[in-house]
């Protein structure tokens, strides 16, 4: 289900790349997408 909203299912757009603190020394790159259906943003875990 990578790439889908987890709201309604549809296909998502990617907007760009954030990095989320995941600690106080670790950072992980994160997908910031959209829904265009529901207008959902989300994050994604980027392989």
């Amino acid at each position: 289900m990578r790439g889908m909203c987890p709201r309604c299912g549809k296909e998502s757009i990617e907007l760009g790349v954030v990095n989320l603190s995941t600690g106080r020394t670790r950072k992980m790159r994160s997908l910031v997408k959209l829904c265009p259906e529901c207008a959902l943003i989300f994050y994604e875990k980027e392989f």
